[in-house]
């Protein structure tokens, strides 16, 4: 097995085995401001893996933001190269981050066995405090996901994101959230507005 960078093949896998919508906010963070990398077995394409960092004054926040696996490679172990693949290529960071619903449980399984701690957002912000719970909240773009996952890096990360101004993780979820939604919107020509539609 390999781990290589491929952003364009890591989005058409994750598009693959999650749906469209999820290929394209995959390749929008992959291509603007991180990597995808792609599992191969036998030289074939078997798994894929987007993350970024969220980089701000005091502490860094490595993002795992998509993690797919191909039906035929599922029960080999892909999910954790993947994972700690990203992890590696984002050794610098103070803590890494990812997210998923609460049905998710084969995630739920894969994050935890990797030492992450898996909680619901308001578990969370009981652990971590609102300010912590709020820069990792926008650093991942998790507007429909109910589960955070996360581990520290480096001791003193909770300190020192605690101190980090809010303003950089707004920075962050403007460019990997807002911003290609509203791109796509456009395309589609019309942009949802209080439950209308408005066409541009």
């Amino acid at each position: 097995m390999r781990v290589r960078s491929n952003k364009r093949l890591a989005s058409a896998i994750i598009s693959s085995v999650m749906g469209e919508y999820h290929g394209y906010y995959a390749g929008w963070a992959a291509r603007e401001c991180g990597d995808g990398i792609v599992a191969f077995v036998d030289g074939k394409p078997a798994g894929a893996a987007v993350y970024y960092e969220a980089r701000g004054s005091r502490a860094s926040i490595g993002v795992v933001y998509y993690v797919a696996v191909l039906p035929a490679y599922r029960g080999m172990g892909l999910g954790k190269v993947l994972v700690l693949s990203a992890e590696e290529l984002m050794r610098d960071v103070d803590v890494y981050l990812a997210t998923t619903t609460e049905d998710n449980v084969a995630s739920h399984k894969l994050f935890s066995s990797l030492g992450y701690q898996v909680l619901s957002w308001e578990a969370l912000e009981q652990r971590v405090g609102h300010r912590v719970a709020e820069a990792f909240y926008l650093a991942s773009c998790a507007y429909e996901d109910e589960v955070a996952m996360y581990k520290g890096s480096r001791p003193g990360w909770l300190d020192r994101l605690r101190g980090e101004p809010l303003e950089r993780m707004h920075d962050v979820w403007n460019r990997v959230c807002l911003r290609p939604y509203l791109l796509r919107a456009r395309k589609r020509r019309t942009l949802p507005v209080i439950g209308s539609v408005l066409p541009l």
